[in-house]
């Protein structure tokens, strides 16, 4: 689409990225509330992981997942609507940590909240390794953040 045509629908920047961050908010919703219906809450939460690194892994969407935390820092109210999808992020895992918990597919004595934070540091993390090591293949790398998040989330006996 041309720039011009662009414009014609959305007439700043600001409503583009506006729109961008409301649509990834909606489809986080959803994914979690599918993520919510599996039996094993667990193995749910590694495909959703690997769902990132997939994402992480195009050019496009890395790119532009940086430019949007770039401008959600520049601009308050495209920051008000970054904060509010990670808050939103956050209660999503830490409803599912809780429920996995609560069927013993996870440490039961884990705390959700402080877990959930770190995993949304995981995940802005996966998307600024991409930023800055050209060799660090995200798609490559699920074998061993499946078993950083297996350590980190299971029962250690």
């Amino acid at each position: 689409m041309s720039p011009g045509n662009l414009f014609h629908y959305f007439p700043t920047k600001h409503t583009i990225i506006a729109a961008i961050v409301e649509e990834e908010r909606q489809e986080t919703a959803e994914i979690f509330r599918k993520l919510g219906e599996e039996e094993d809450l667990f193995a749910a939460l590694l495909g959703f992981m690997d769902s990132v690194l997939e994402l992480a892994g195009d050019p496009a969407y890395s790119s532009l997942a940086l430019e949007i935390a770039a401008e959600a820092m520049r601009d308050e109210r495209i920051g008000t609507l970054a904060a509010t999808n990670d808050a939103e992020l956050q209660s999503a895992l830490v409803a599912l940590l809780r429920n996995a918990a609560s069927r013993n597919q996870i440490d039961r004595t884990l705390d959700a909240e402080g877990a959930a934070r770190w995993i949304a540091a995981i995940i802005d993390g996966i998307f600024s390794r991409v930023a800055v090591d050209p060799g660090f293949k995200p798609k490559e790398e699920g074998v061993l953040l499946h078993r950083l998040l297996s350590r980190f989330l299971r029962t250690q006996d």
